[in-house]
């Protein structure tokens, strides 16, 4: 069985160049896990890379690792990545997204199932929104007017369907809300239990069996 992927990508033309500064080439699409590269010199599966992203998401160096080659692309997954520079490379698939672009078709179709139903809470006003993706770190989240502002703080509550199981004891966390756009907002959980981290594992691994 193919392993699924756990984040989401984002169709997005981004310059990428080797640590010591030699242009690699554009990305065809990017998320947390990985990305989808126009590369300009030939790659093998295996080889690792110290790569830069000319985005002001990440400053920092990350290590990709070649695991596919095509005709013309190849596929690359972050390895050896801090936490902060997992949540820089979600905060700029949200970014991307809220400025119009679209997620990779091939990964819609592997995350369909993630239409998870949440509950958001702002003060005393309590709204219904839809979680499309789901990470231990943060989530975007679809929801009707009025959505919340940048650099508001809310408590995000996970709802079970009859396909998911979840734990209500656990199942909800403060949250950062970092970008706003249209029609929904990305969020960054703020200091999440490891109850929720289990909770939101859980999810992940449950959308990943009903495929």
């Amino acid at each position: 069985m193919q392993k699924r992927r756990r984040y989401q990508r984002v169709r997005a033309e981004i310059v990428v160049a080797r640590a010591d500064g030699v242009p690699l080439g554009t990305t065809v699409s990017i998320g947390a896990g990985g990305m989808c590269l126009h590369a300009s010199q030939p790659l093998v599966v295996g080889q690792r890379l110290p790569l830069r992203l000319s985005v002001p998401e990440l400053l920092e160096e990350v290590t990709a690792q070649v695991v596919w080659v095509g005709e013309q692309v190849v596929g690359l997954a972050f390895v050896e990545v801090s936490r902060t520079a997992q949540e820089s490379l979600t905060r700029l698939a949200y970014r991307l997204l809220h400025q119009g672009a679209t997620l990779d078709d091939r990964r819609r179709c592997a995350r369909e199932s993630l239409d998870l139903p949440a509950v958001w809470e702002l003060g005393a006003e309590a709204r219904e929104g839809t979680v499309l993706d789901l990470a231990v770190y943060g989530a975007l989240v679809v929801s009707g007017a009025p959505l919340p502002r940048v650099g508001d703080v809310i408590e995000l509550r996970l709802v079970a369907t009859p396909d998911l199981t979840l734990d209500p004891r656990h199942s909800a966390c403060r949250a950062d809300v970092r970008h706003v756009g249209v029609e929904g907002f990305g969020v960054e959980f703020v200091s999440p239990a490891p109850q929720f981290e289990q909770q939101v594992t859980s999810v992940l691994e449950q959308c990943a069996s009903s495929a």
